[in-house]
Protein backbone atom coordinates (compact mmCIF):
# COMPACT_ATOMS: atom_id res chain seq x y z
CA UNK A 1 0.00 0.00 0.00
CA UNK A 2 3.42 2.26 0.55
CA UNK A 3 3.76 2.48 -2.79
CA UNK A 4 0.05 3.42 -4.14
CA UNK A 5 -1.20 5.49 -1.32
CA UNK A 6 1.83 7.29 0.13
CA UNK A 7 3.23 8.70 -2.73
CA UNK A 8 6.33 5.69 -3.45
CA UNK A 9 7.20 5.36 0.41
CA UNK A 10 7.42 9.43 0.54
CA UNK A 11 4.81 9.72 2.96
CA UNK A 12 3.24 9.55 6.03
CA UNK A 13 0.54 6.94 7.40
CA UNK A 14 -1.39 8.03 10.31
CA UNK A 15 -2.28 5.03 12.63
CA UNK A 16 -6.12 5.79 14.02
CA UNK A 17 -7.12 3.88 17.40
CA UNK A 18 -10.61 2.10 16.50
CA UNK A 19 -13.49 3.02 18.83
CA UNK A 20 -16.68 1.27 17.97
CA UNK A 21 -19.19 3.57 19.41
CA UNK A 22 -17.77 6.80 18.19
CA UNK A 23 -19.39 9.14 15.89
CA UNK A 24 -16.19 9.52 13.95
CA UNK A 25 -16.91 5.77 12.64
CA UNK A 26 -20.65 5.93 11.91
CA UNK A 27 -20.16 5.55 8.51
CA UNK A 28 -17.16 3.01 8.31
CA UNK A 29 -17.54 0.77 5.17
CA UNK A 30 -15.79 -2.22 4.67
CA UNK A 31 -14.71 -2.43 1.33
CA UNK A 32 -15.78 -5.13 -1.56
CA UNK A 33 -13.88 -6.43 -3.70
CA UNK A 34 -15.81 -7.48 -6.73
CA UNK A 35 -14.68 -7.84 -10.57
CA UNK A 36 -16.23 -5.49 -12.81
CA UNK A 37 -17.08 -2.21 -12.41
CA UNK A 38 -21.51 -1.59 -12.71
CA UNK A 39 -22.65 1.24 -14.45
CA UNK A 40 -25.79 2.66 -13.30
CA UNK A 41 -27.73 6.19 -13.45
CA UNK A 42 -27.85 8.94 -10.86
CA UNK A 43 -31.55 9.15 -10.79
CA UNK A 44 -31.63 5.25 -10.74
CA UNK A 45 -34.35 4.18 -8.06
CA UNK A 46 -31.20 3.06 -5.78
CA UNK A 47 -29.02 5.73 -7.07
CA UNK A 48 -28.17 6.86 -3.14
CA UNK A 49 -26.85 3.48 -2.20
CA UNK A 50 -25.31 2.87 -5.62
CA UNK A 51 -22.97 6.26 -5.61
CA UNK A 52 -21.83 4.23 -2.01
CA UNK A 53 -21.51 0.40 -3.38
CA UNK A 54 -19.31 2.62 -5.83
CA UNK A 55 -17.42 4.71 -3.12
CA UNK A 56 -16.45 1.32 -1.21
CA UNK A 57 -15.73 -1.61 -4.19
CA UNK A 58 -12.21 -2.41 -5.68
CA UNK A 59 -11.17 -4.67 -7.69
CA UNK A 60 -10.52 -8.37 -6.02
CA UNK A 61 -6.70 -7.76 -6.56
CA UNK A 62 -6.58 -5.47 -3.87
CA UNK A 63 -8.51 -7.76 -1.30
CA UNK A 64 -4.92 -8.37 0.54
CA UNK A 65 -5.62 -4.74 1.87
CA UNK A 66 -8.32 -5.59 3.95
CA UNK A 67 -9.62 -2.11 3.84
CA UNK A 68 -12.46 -0.44 5.75
CA UNK A 69 -13.39 3.36 4.39
CA UNK A 70 -14.49 5.99 6.53
CA UNK A 71 -16.12 8.60 3.81
CA UNK A 72 -18.82 11.61 4.96
CA UNK A 73 -20.27 13.38 2.02
CA UNK A 74 -20.31 16.37 1.26
CA UNK A 75 -23.82 17.28 1.79
CA UNK A 76 -22.33 17.14 5.64
CA UNK A 77 -21.20 20.62 5.87
CA UNK A 78 -21.51 21.04 9.48
CA UNK A 79 -18.34 18.35 9.70
CA UNK A 80 -16.14 20.28 7.64
CA UNK A 81 -13.63 22.94 7.83
CA UNK A 82 -13.30 25.84 6.08
CA UNK A 83 -11.29 24.18 3.42
CA UNK A 84 -13.14 21.30 2.62
CA UNK A 85 -11.03 18.82 4.69
CA UNK A 86 -13.06 17.32 7.34
CA UNK A 87 -10.64 16.95 10.90
CA UNK A 88 -10.62 13.38 12.95
CA UNK A 89 -10.92 13.44 15.63
CA UNK A 90 -7.53 14.17 18.15
CA UNK A 91 -7.75 11.21 20.86
CA UNK A 92 -8.47 9.19 18.20
CA UNK A 93 -5.15 9.62 16.57
CA UNK A 94 -2.36 7.01 18.11
CA UNK A 95 0.60 6.91 15.80
CA UNK A 96 2.43 8.20 12.48
CA UNK A 97 4.40 6.02 10.01
CA UNK A 98 7.25 7.96 8.02
CA UNK A 99 7.65 5.85 4.68
CA UNK A 100 11.52 4.94 3.81
CA UNK A 101 12.16 7.10 1.29
CA UNK A 102 10.75 10.68 3.22
CA UNK A 103 12.51 13.92 3.23
CA UNK A 104 14.81 14.65 6.06
CA UNK A 105 13.25 18.05 6.22
CA UNK A 106 9.70 16.85 6.23
CA UNK A 107 10.24 14.20 8.37
CA UNK A 108 12.28 16.42 11.13
CA UNK A 109 9.75 19.33 10.69
CA UNK A 110 7.17 16.59 11.53
CA UNK A 111 8.76 15.35 14.59
CA UNK A 112 8.74 18.53 16.00
CA UNK A 113 5.47 19.48 15.42
CA UNK A 114 4.24 16.22 17.54
CA UNK A 115 6.38 16.60 19.69
CA UNK A 116 5.23 20.19 20.00
CA UNK A 117 1.18 19.22 20.04
CA UNK A 118 1.17 15.21 20.57
CA UNK A 119 3.58 14.30 22.93
CA UNK A 120 2.32 11.12 23.72
CA UNK A 121 2.02 9.81 19.96
CA UNK A 122 3.60 6.69 18.71
CA UNK A 123 6.11 7.64 15.61
CA UNK A 124 8.23 5.03 13.84
CA UNK A 125 9.63 4.77 10.71
CA UNK A 126 9.80 1.86 7.86
CA UNK A 127 13.28 0.25 7.27
CA UNK A 128 13.84 -1.72 3.90
CA UNK A 129 15.16 -4.93 4.71
CA UNK A 130 17.12 -5.85 0.83
CA UNK A 131 18.16 -8.94 2.17
CA UNK A 132 14.77 -10.39 2.69
CA UNK A 133 12.78 -7.50 0.56
CA UNK A 134 10.66 -6.72 3.46
CA UNK A 135 9.57 -3.44 5.10
CA UNK A 136 10.06 -3.12 8.61
CA UNK A 137 8.14 -0.99 11.10
CA UNK A 138 10.73 0.53 13.55
CA UNK A 139 10.00 2.79 16.79
CA UNK A 140 11.25 6.32 16.88
CA UNK A 141 12.73 6.55 20.74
Amino acid sequence: MWAHYSNNHKGIIIIFKFVKDHSFYDKMMKVQYKKGITYFEVDHPNGAKKIWESFSTKDPLWEYENEYRVIHPPSERHLYDGNGIKPFPRELLKGLIFGYRISRDVREYVIEMVAKYYPTLKLFDIILDDSEVKLHKVPID
